[in-house]
């Protein structure tokens, strides 16, 4: 049932285009300028919000400060099945290959919205992943692996892994000299912290996983970065408004919005994520890759 409602989120914004516009019209023609005056506001707010923002792909630079001297592509959300498809997966890869200096992509995020579960249709759904130039490491969440969504893991890992992507679900590895450990999904119960007590203080080590919850479960000074999605940065981040709705759009038990935040054990950085969830739409929050500077 649910595809269906999405769907008719999808299309049916036109339909509340073409209204908006049959009595933007109405006003023009009955000399009514105050009116016609609102409704054009209401209409380019409305294609911005609906087709502008949402199909943009923009840069955003942080440095972490971690002297790994490297930078991360840092991706999330994209939710490909529903609103988006393999034409914006394209120009997200494209826009990456065109970024100077980028070492590698982490792609901590939901891969999926609600596809069918081929894995032939996947690997010509995520084809463009193909294109990178740099190792992708990647985990997987909560749209992919657990309800209400179909169960994809075997199906989407398989595809994923055909492209190059590694793979990384509770698993520790070597990048240059540094740590990188890729924990599971949070909601499913599946993010195993207790694998960052083999580390200590002294080393370097960067978590990637997709729920920021994940940190709550922390209990030492072991991680110096963990980087996450999930939330989307609230999707539509009204002025003033945002920060009394924003933790009802996308909840999170911890007090997690966007961007870095320093928490008890360790520093959190949150990406905006590249696609969209319930309503095909963002406002002030472009979808967004990440470039971080470790």
């Amino acid at each position: 049932m649910e595809p269906i409602i999405y769907q008719i989120l999808f299309y049916g914004s036109r339909v509340v285009l073409f209204f908006l516009l049959l009595h933007r019209w109405r006003a023009l023609w009955a000399g009514r300028v105050i009116r016609f005056s609102l409704l054009t506001i209401v209409v380019f707010t409305f294609l911005r919000v609906r087709w502008v923002e949402p199909n943009q792909v923009a840069i955003r630079h942080t440095n972490l400060d971690l002297w790994t001297g490297k930078k991360i592509a840092l991706l999330s959300d994209l939710h490909l099945g529903v609103y988006k498809d393999w034409t914006y997966l394209q120009r997200v890869v494209n826009t990456i290959n065109a970024q100077p200096w980028v070492d590698m992509v982490f792609i901590a995020w939901d891969f999926t919205f609600w596809p069918e579960i081929d894995q032939k249709k996947m690997e010509e759904l995520f084809q463009p992943i193909a294109d990178l130039r740099v190792p992708i490491y990647m985990v997987l969440w909560n749209h992919d692996v657990e309800e209400p969504w179909p169960k994809l893991r075997n199906e989407l890992v398989r595809a994923l892994e055909n492209l190059g992507v590694i793979f990384l679900a509770n698993d520790v590895v070597d990048f240059w000299t540094r740590k990188l450990v890729g924990l599971g999904d949070h909601d499913a119960g599946e993010d195993e912290v207790f694998l960052l007590n083999q580390f200590h203080a002294a080393e370097t080590v960067v978590v990637l996983t997709h729920n920021p919850d994940t940190v709550l479960a922390y209990n030492n000074y072991n991680v110096d970065a963990t980087l996450v999605g999930h939330t989307h940065c609230g999707q539509i981040r009204l002025p003033w408004v945002h920060r009394y709705i924003g933790k009802y759009i996308i909840p999170t038990k911890g007090e997690f919005d966007c961007g870095l935040i320093a928490t008890k054990y360790t520093t959190v950085f949150i990406t905006p994520g590249v696609g969209e969830v319930i309503l095909p739409m963002r406002w002030f929050n472009p979808p967004t890759i990440d470039i971080v500077s470790l």
